[in-house]
């Protein structure tokens, strides 16, 4: 997991993106909560870096709703619906296919996001 990117998951993402991770966030990428998800991209909450920086990217340089430098893509359910975490004030937003005009859910704290998502976890079928 961490042995596939030098310096490991944070630094890879942080390197790639030119940003800093909130503490909290730096955690739950360093001990990904949900086994059954690791390595998939169709959850919540992504644990890949290469993922997250490729999602970020892409992103951040659409034609027609571009993310500003202080969203980081951390997840998205498999419909293409991203959740994106504000670098600057912790707070995470689902927004409609990328475009922030769109706002689908907003968490206050990327806390209460994980609260959630927990939850959500605990009811799934083993």
């Amino acid at each position: 997991m961490e042995n596939n990117y030098p310096g490991g998951k944070v630094r890879y993402i942080e390197n790639g993106l030119g940003v800093k991770l909130p503490e909290n966030y730096r955690l739950a990428l360093q001990n990904y909560p949900f086994p059954k998800f690791a390595k998939s991209t169709g959850w919540s909450l992504w644990d890949q870096p290469f993922r997250i920086v490729e999602a970020t990217g892409f992103y951040r340089n659409m034609k027609y709703a571009r993310w500003p430098e202080n969203l980081l893509c951390i997840g998205d359910d498999g419909d293409c619906c991203p959740y994106a975490l504000d670098l600057n004030d912790g707070s995470v937003s689902k927004v409609y296919k990328g475009n922030l005009m769109k706002l689908m859910e907003r968490y206050e704290s990327f806390d209460d996001f994980m609260e959630e998502v927990e939850a959500d976890y605990r009811e799934l079928p083993p």
